[in-house]
């Protein structure tokens, strides 16, 4: 099992704007009503905000890491994922790797 350590950042509460409980570890955006997040799974979403730690159903509290280390769902060929790589937003909510020229 890997080891994980905090860095001082902490989760940012916000509330479930949807059911997200299938969309924990995954890229969350800003819903349209204030202080409340969504999941970011199209390319017409806004800029994702972070990543889902918990699995809220529509209305509880949805914890968010806006910056610093935490899991992540990534989908990754058998080559693009590395060690000190970079990742952008997939259009699915997952993160993927940056194609290399």
């Amino acid at each position: 099992m890997a080891n994980y350590f905090a860095i001082g950042s902490s989760p940012a509460p916000f509330i479930a704007d949807e059911d997200l409980t299938a969309k924990q570890w995954m890229l969350v955006a800003a819903a349209s009503t204030s202080g409340n997040v969504k999941a970011a799974n199209s390319a017409c979403d806004p800029t994702p905000i972070g990543v889902l730690v918990t699995d809220p159903s529509a209305g509880q509290e949805a914890a968010v890491v806006l910056f610093g280390p935490t899991k992540a769902k990534v989908r990754s060929n058998a080559c693009g994922l590395r060690h000190g790589g970079f990742l952008r937003a997939a259009s699915d909510g997952y993160f993927e790797p940056i194609a290399t020229a």
